[in-house]
């Protein structure tokens, strides 16, 4: 329990923050069923683990999230570098850069 705070207000709270708004997020909560599971996901969680988890369950959790977010990280930064080089381009042939992919 976080002591006078909502956890799902707590992430919602932190993924509008430009700074935390793709950090993983794993809710470890008390709370059963899949109504409790939906609202967690929906305020942003990236998973959602009820309590009590075999400690080694909830390291395999954490590490697969943790993998997933290098791995999306790893795509923004190749999709940056693409753009970047895709307007370069455009640029270069004295072309204006097109507005989308095709």
């Amino acid at each position: 329990m976080l002591p006078g705070r909502d956890g799902l207000a707590l992430i919602e709270q932190l993924r509008r923050q430009p700074a935390t708004q793709r950090t993983p997020m794993i809710v470890l909560t008390a709370r059963h069923g899949a109504g409790a599971t939906a609202e967690g996901l929906a305020a942003g969680a990236d998973d959602y683990i009820t309590k009590p988890v075999p400690s080694r369950e909830l390291l395999a959790r954490v590490r697969a999230n943790h993998e997933l977010h290098q791995q999306r990280e790893k795509a923004i930064v190749t999709k940056k570098a693409v753009s970047g080089r895709s307007a370069a381009r455009w640029t270069a042939t004295g072309r204006s850069a097109p507005l989308s992919g095709s």
